[in-house]
């Protein structure tokens, strides 16, 4: 059964194994064995695994994303930074400021230039040089 962000599966087992669920392993990933914590195992570099008990066994995978709550506080604080900047008319004062304009376009600029040259200029001198060096 998939509810929400858990996957909840019944297996009998004959012997204590290694149970192969086909999805792409993550380190979000939690997983309860008849109600006690185990480890998740990665399977074949990729795939989620869980070692499971002779018997019944109820299987409860748990995904919470990694970094999830320091991404949404960081979410709250920009929202809390936003609504003062435009309750209090701050905007405008920082987007007339001339200095932070200046600043601002420089690094616009210099982004561009970069991006544009590993982007286009160095894989064609990259295939320009491989015309005459072969290994």
């Amino acid at each position: 059964k998939f509810i929400k962000n858990k996957i909840k599966l019944n297996i009998e087992s004959s012997d204590k194994n290694l149970l192969f669920i086909p999805l792409t392993y993550n380190e979000g990933y939690s997983v309860k064995v008849n109600g006690k914590p185990k480890e998740v195992l990665k399977v074949f570099d990729n795939y989620l695994g869980v070692e499971v008990e002779n018997g019944q066994n109820e299987i409860i995978f748990t995904f919470v994303p990694p970094k999830i709550k320091t991404s949404a506080i960081i979410s709250f604080i920009a929202l809390i930074i936003a609504f003062v900047l435009l309750k209090f008319d701050f905007i405008t004062k920082l987007i007339n400021n001339t200095i932070l304009q200046l600043i601002a376009e420089k690094i616009y600029i210099s982004a561009y230039l970069l991006a544009l040259i590993l982007i286009y200029i160095v894989p064609t001198i990259c295939f320009i040089i491989s015309f005459f060096v072969t290994i």
